[in-house]
């Protein structure tokens, strides 16, 4: 994956507030075949320890008013779009599920039609 700051994609899973696991597996872009990054290959006891940590943050999260939990996800979006060069899987014009295109949704999001 073509980052601007490539230390932002890491290839370990963050559970529990640490990056752990060293054994990854390939992602491939299924548009092109070209491979993105690897991803953490976490074994069934991490996995448990994973649902277990985001179980237990969620605990915090859920009080937390929906216009914070809106704003946090929106600046984690404005973030992630930053940082991905035009082009690139997150940035191609195509279309989600809903129907309508990314530059449809950015416009909306940026908008704050989701808040």
């Amino acid at each position: 994956m073509n980052l601007q700051d490539p230390d932002l994609f890491r290839e370990r899973a963050l559970i529990g507030g640490a990056w752990t696991g060293t054994a990854t597996l390939q992602v491939n872009d299924p548009a092109t075949g070209q491979v993105m990054g690897r991803v953490p290959e976490c074994s069934a006891d991490k996995t448990a320890e994973a649902i277990a940590a985001a179980e237990a943050a969620f605990r915090t999260w859920r009080r937390v008013p929906n216009a914070d939990r809106a704003a946090a996800l929106m600046r984690w979006h404005d973030l992630m779009i930053a940082q991905t060069p035009t082009g690139s899987l997150l940035t191609r014009t195509r279309r989600p599920r809903s129907g309508r295109r990314l530059p449809s949704i950015r416009r909306a999001s940026s908008a704050n039609h989701l808040m």
